[in-house]
């Protein structure tokens, strides 16, 4: 077994406190593990956040989704 070289170490140690997120504010949500993985390893390749990456993939399709609702729920609010 080899000898620890400990200032070595030392630079690797992680950061206190939690990371930053892209807005401040970052819900959880739900994806399945595979999925998961992916997005972490083309995060850390682009060096941005998860929570970055995946809003900005999604966001087109989720506005998208969401503008072809938004007549049926202003329509539903009206009544």
């Amino acid at each position: 077994m080899g000898v620890l070289d400990l200032e070595a170490v030392k630079g690797m140690a992680k950061k206190a406190g939690r990371p930053k997120t892209s807005t401040g504010s970052a819900p959880t949500i739900r994806v399945e593990a595979d999925i998961q993985s992916m997005l972490k390893y083309i995060a850390a390749r682009r060096g941005i956040p998860v929570a970055k990456l995946t809003s900005d993939l999604i966001r087109p399709v989720v506005e998208r989704e969401f503008l072809k609702l938004a007549p049926r729920i202003e329509k539903e609010t009206e009544s």
